[in-house]
């Protein structure tokens, strides 16, 4: 339907392109005409990351139009920044990510559905991330938590789930002592569930992978994992044949890399 109704924008828009003898209404016009073209050929592709990537330019183009002649007020604006923030963070334009995101998320109404403003909110935070901007990704990973924590019927999973996620995005920015007391916040949380729970082995993996990508090489650090890798078998154990496919081959792969690299 909406696909449908932007192409009647398009051929309306270029019908009275020529009985326009304004130039201003001629620019509104074609403003509008690209703003058209852009959510009927790229608003599907929002998963195509090399599609938007391709496209960034022309997205580009068509939002400075549209801000220019008709403001971010347009009923366009707002799918119109999403795209335009995914297709700068799809073509790793570092530059010009987060003032993308910040005009992106300033669209979004207050009667957003907290679960879909939580998600976007997520993105926004990986983008933040990828560009550079810590700091902000944080900022933005918080308020998606307390969105997603708010409305969902198991609190806890939910908020050990996006912390995590949240921790192996942005500890790459951290210093270690800040980043070492967030993973043992983490702990804390998870310890509410049973030791022979998926969460608990998610938790304990998470904070394995997190500990070997960003904790300074040191004994303590070997110790660290030790301790974790004890864990993670006596998790395993409880488990047994309830354990899921994908995090088996998730547990291997971490397993691999402790024995390789750390002799554990």
């Amino acid at each position: 339907m909406l696909k449908a109704l932007l192409k009647s924008t398009l051929i309306l828009a270029s019908l009275a392109l020529p009985a326009y003898a304004n130039s201003d209404l001629k620019k509104t016009t074609v403003a509008l005409q690209k703003a058209a073209f852009v959510m009927v050929n790229y608003s599907a592709n929002i998963a195509d990351r090399e599609t938007l990537a391709k496209g960034e330019k022309v997205i580009e183009t068509a939002w400075r139009d549209l801000v220019k002649e008709l403001g971010v007020k347009h009923a366009f604006a707002k799918s119109l920044a999403f795209i335009r923030a995914r297709s700068v963070t799809a073509a790793k334009h570092k530059r010009k990510i987060i003032p993308a995101w910040q005009d992106a998320l300033k669209q979004i109404p207050g009667n957003m559905p907290k679960v879909r403003k939580a998600n976007l909110y997520t993105e926004a935070g990986n983008a933040a991330a990828f560009a550079g901007n810590y700091r902000l990704a944080e900022q933005y990973f918080a308020y998606a938590r307390s969105l997603a924590v708010d409305v969902s019927s198991d609190k806890e999973r939910a908020q050990l789930y996006m912390r995590l996620n949240e921790l192996k995005t942005t500890g790459k920015g951290m210093e270690w002592r800040p980043l070492r007391d967030s993973l043992s916040d983490l702990r804390k949380v998870s310890e509410h569930f049973t030791l022979w729970s998926v969460p608990r082995l998610d938790a304990l993996l998470g904070e394995t992978e997190i500990r070997v990508a960003y904790q300074p090489e040191s004994p303590e650090k070997r110790t660290d994992l030790a301790e974790l890798k004890a864990k993670i078998i006596l998790v395993q154990k409880n488990l047994d044949e309830k354990m899921p496919a994908m995090h088996l081959q998730r547990l291997r792969s971490v397993m691999y890399v402790l024995e390789d690299y750390w002799d554990l």
